[in-house]
């Protein structure tokens, strides 16, 4: 039996929350030296010296204003921030939230030795920014922001890719698995955004989110177990996840994460493809479902942004994904079923010249499944052909490469 305290040591990892953008102006701080360092905006006036603050509030409805990245002091607040967590505190990395999320504002202040207005400055800024805090973490520790911004892959773990997962999971405006197909290998991405809601009004749609994650790559969950009071919809999850009533779903989660660690070298080191042509029960579309539940896509439409929440969620009972190895010389398929109660009789045919087989059309290629190692048939690469049964909440993974 073991410790709490053990438990906690040797199985969850710990990375604290701070802000690597905007500065809180009720801190003494901010009195010293924040105002000095936080962007200017000015009047479309010429040779104003009207400054004026980037003001930002959020839930606590605290005052923030934006930083400018390229202040050296700003800098340095990030990289001893970081530096006392992960050295003296012992945490195992730390997340500096909205730096990959929120665009660039124009600075006109002269004091902070950058280009007025327009310019690099804020990406090269925060790139020195990472830098700093790396420094201060060492090489051990994770550093991890929101969104997945393109400029500060190299100075990143891991990216919180709730605006990523924001969008429909089908119809004619869905979400592309673009990143992981274009920066897989690269970059690691987790989280999307979870409410009470997606369990108490339809179970389903808390399933398909798990999926909709399990097939872009990304780590698996980013659950609220208390949420703040002032949240509508509710993200508090402790409760729910705790009940009986969802035990399903936990053991969906279960499945999911024990296939990921099983196909976690294509996840993470190899890149996502394109769409596979299943046929479901003889039909060749997917099985679509919408979910009227009163739940929006993500936090864009919390009512203190002032946006209205899009409600429901496309989303299809069977999902499916391919990934390319890092060395090019397998396939992962990867097909699950979403819902409690919905199985599917699957068919794909597939030319492995469209999935990174170059000239395969000669070659016999081999279906595996995993984690078994059963051989399920070899075909020609421009006829790759499995055809199967796959019960409610459940997973298939099969692996294809030349003979």
């Amino acid at each position: 039996i073991f410790s709490p305290a053990f438990i906690f040591f040797f199985f969850f990892k710990v990375a604290p929350y701070i802000n690597g953008r905007i500065f809180d102006q009720g801190t003494q701080s901010w009195k010293v030296n924040g105002i000095a360092t936080a962007a200017k905006s000015i009047p479309t006036l010429l040779n104003s010296k009207l400054y004026s603050l980037y003001d930002e509030q959020y839930g606590s409805l605290a005052q923030f204003a934006v930083s400018c990245p390229h202040s050296e002091y700003w800098q340095n607040v990030m990289k001893q921030t970081v530096q006392e967590l992960v050295q003296t505190y012992g945490t195992n990395g730390v997340y500096l939230d909205q730096i990959a999320a929120a665009g660039p504002r124009q600075c006109w202040d002269p004091s902070h030795g950058h280009t007025l207005g327009g310019g690099d400055y804020w990406v090269t800024g925060y790139r020195q920014l990472l830098k700093e805090a790396r420094g201060g973490a060492g090489n051990n520790a994770v550093l991890l922001t929101e969104s997945n911004a393109e400029p500060f892959m190299d100075g990143l773990n891991m990216y919180l890719t709730l605006v990523g997962f924001s969008g429909n999971f089908d119809g004619y405006n869905r979400i592309a698995p673009a990143f992981p197909a274009i920066y897989g290998g690269y970059y690691f991405s987790m989280g999307a955004v979870f409410y009470e809601q997606d369990l108490t009004a339809s179970p389903d749609v808390f399933a398909a989110k798990l999926a909709k994650q399990f097939m872009f790559g990304a780590q698996l969950g980013w659950f609220s177990l208390g949420g703040r009071n002032n949240q509508d919809p509710y993200m508090g999850m402790f409760d729910v996840l705790m009940s009986s009533n969802f035990d399903p779903e936990i053991e969906y989660l279960k499945l999911l994460s024990n296939s990921k660690l099983i196909i976690n070298d294509w996840l993470q080191n190899g890149r996502a493809m394109r769409e596979l042509p299943l046929i479901l029960n003889n039909t060749d579309t997917y099985n679509i479902r919408y979910s009227h539940s009163p739940v929006p896509h993500h936090l864009g439409g919390a009512r203190i942004h002032g946006a209205k929440p899009r409600y429901g969620l496309n989303y299809n009972s069977v999902m499916s994904s391919a990934w390319l190895s890092s060395d090019s010389t397998s396939l992962l398929v990867a097909i699950t079923t979403v819902e409690r109660s919905t199985s599917a009789q699957i068919r794909f045919q597939i030319d492995m010249d469209k999935y990174g087989f170059a000239n395969s059309s000669g070659k016999q290629f081999l279906i595996t499944q995993l984690p078994s190692g059963a051989i399920l048939g070899q075909y020609a690469g421009n006829q790759v052909t499995y055809k199967g049964y796959l019960g409610p909440r459940n997973i298939l993974l099969l692996k294809i490469a030349p003979k």
